[in-house]
C-alpha cells in the first residue's frame, strides 16, 4: 500500500469518526421528537375531560397532502398543516386567516379524530386546531411551568377591519356596514340599537383550566393584528389548557312554518355551536350581528326590510330576548337534538322590557 494512499485512508477514517461524535451531540432531529399516537391521545383525553364546552369537532375531509377541510353551510374552514394557519372563508363576511402560536416550534403535525395537533415531544406546550359547527378554536396544551404564559394568534385583517376587546373579556373582529345592513338597521328600535360596525368574527371569552379543572385568570390584549392570551399559571396544576373560540357565524339556518290551528307563522332559529356559546358571553357586543346572520340565514335581507315597523321590532326584541335572556335555556327541537329559539311573527310589539317580562313571548 502507497504511503499517498494510506494518508488519504487515514484522513477519511479521522473524518468519519470526527462526524459520528458531531452526529451523536447533536440535540434530537424532528423525527425523534414526534409524539406516539398515544401521547397526542393523552392530549385529547385531557382537554375533553377538562373543556367546558364539551363542544364537538367537525369532520375533516383531505383537500391536499397538507390542507384538511370542513364544508359547512355558511363557512368554509382549512386547515393547513404546512403553513401552519386556519383559513376561513365566510361566503358573506369574506375571508380571514388564523395563524398558530408558538407554529416555529411545533414541527409535528398530525391528525386525530377529526383534530389537528402542532405539537413536538421537546416543546414545552401543544395546539390543538379543530373546526367546530359555525367556527374553529385552538387549544392550548401546557405542559410545565417553564412553559411560556403568552400566546399569540396572527389575525389577517383586510382594510377597514379591527380587532377589538369587548368588556366582558371576549373579542370581535369587526368591518364597515354595507349600505344594505345600513338601510336595513333603520328600521331598528331606538331603545335596542345596534353598533356602528358590522362584525365579521366573535371571539369568545378565554378561558384556561388546570389538571385539576380549576379555572385559571387569563385574558386578551391586542398586539398589532394579533390576539394575544396571557395565562396565569402560578400555583396550577400541569398540565393546563386554554381556549380562544372564533366564530365566524352565529346562526346555521332558520326555518319558517305554520302553526297547524292557526294562519300564523313562526320563524326558527338554530344557533351554531359556536353562536350559541357566544350568545351567553358577549350578548350585547354581538347581539347586532347574530340578526344580521339571522336576516341573511333565511335566504335574503328582504323578510327584514319589507315587514313593518311593529313586526321588525317584535321580532327583533323576541330574537335578541332570546339570545340574551334565555340563551342558556336550551329548546330542544323534539325528534332530533337541536337546539332553536322560536320567533313568532305575529306577536305584538311590547317593546324591549315587556318581551324580557314576558319571557320573550308577549
Amino acid at each position: 500500500m502507497s504511503q499517498t494512499f494510506t494518508k488519504v485512508l487515514s484522513k477519511m477514517l479521522t473524518a468519519v469518526f470526527v462526524f459520528s461524535i458531531i452526529v451523536a451531540s447533536l440535540p434530537a432531529t424532528a423525527a425523534e421528537s414526534k409524539n406516539s399516537i398515544d401521547d397526542l391521545k393523552k392530549i385529547q383525553n385531557n382537554i375533553r375531560d377538562k373543556d367546558p364546552q364539551k363542544i364537538q369537532s367537525e369532520k375533516l375531509t383531505k383537500k391536499s397532502k397538507d390542507v384538511q377541510v370542513s364544508n359547512q353551510k355558511n363557512l368554509d374552514i382549512e386547515i393547513d398543516s404546512d403553513n401552519k394557519q386556519i383559513r376561513v372563508n365566510n361566503k358573506s363576511k369574506g375571508n380571514t386567516t388564523i395563524g398558530i402560536p408558538g407554529s416555529n416550534l411545533l414541527t409535528d403535525v398530525q391528525t386525530v379524530d377529526n383534530q389537528v395537533i402542532f405539537s413536538n415531544k421537546n416543546a414545552k406546550f401543544d395546539v390543538v386546531a379543530e373546526a367546530i359547527g359555525g367556527g374553529v378554536r385552538q387549544v392550548i396544551n401546557i405542559k410545565d411551568s417553564s412553559a411560556p404564559t403568552e400566546y399569540d394568534f396572527p389575525i389577517s385583517l383586510a382594510e377597514g377591519e379591527k380587532l377589538i376587546l369587548n368588556e366582558d373579556g371576549s373579542a370581535i373582529i369587526t368591518k364597515p356596514k354595507t349600505e344594505q345592513q345600513k338601510n336595513i338597521e333603520k328600521k331598528s328600535p331606538n331603545d335596542l340599537k345596534l353598533n356602528d360596525y358590522s362584525i365579521k368574527f366573535v371571539i369568545g371569552k378565554p378561558w384556561a383550566k388546570d389538571a385539576n379543572a380549576k379555572d385559571l385568570k387569563t385574558y386578551y390584549s391586542v398586539k398589532g393584528s394579533s390576539l394575544r392570551q396571557t395565562i396565569e399559571t402560578k400555583g396550577a396544576v400541569f398540565p393546563i389548557i386554554a381556549d380562544p373560540l372564533f366564530c365566524g357565524t352565529q346562526i346555521s339556518s332558520t326555518n319558517w312554518f305554520q302553526n297547524p290551528d292557526s294562519s300564523h307563522w313562526t320563524l326558527s332559529v338554530y344557533p351554531s355551536p359556536c353562536g350559541f356559546y357566544a350568545a351567553n358571553l358577549s350578548w350585547y357586543a354581538t347581539y347586532g350581528d347574530a340578526w344580521q346572520d339571522v336576516c341573511s340565514a333565511t335566504g335574503t335581507y328582504g323578510w327584514c326590510s319589507y315587514w313593518s315597523n311593529d313586526q321588525y321590532a317584535s321580532m327583533f326584541y323576541q330574537f335578541v330576548c332570546h339570545y340574551n335572556v334565555l340563551g342558556s335555556l336550551k329548546a330542544v327541537i323534539p325528534g332530533s337534538t337541536q337546539y332553536a329559539w322560536n320567533l313568532d311573527e305575529w306577536r305584538p310589539n311590547v317593546g324591549w322590557a315587556s318581551t324580557v317580562l314576558s319571557k320573550c313571548n308577549p
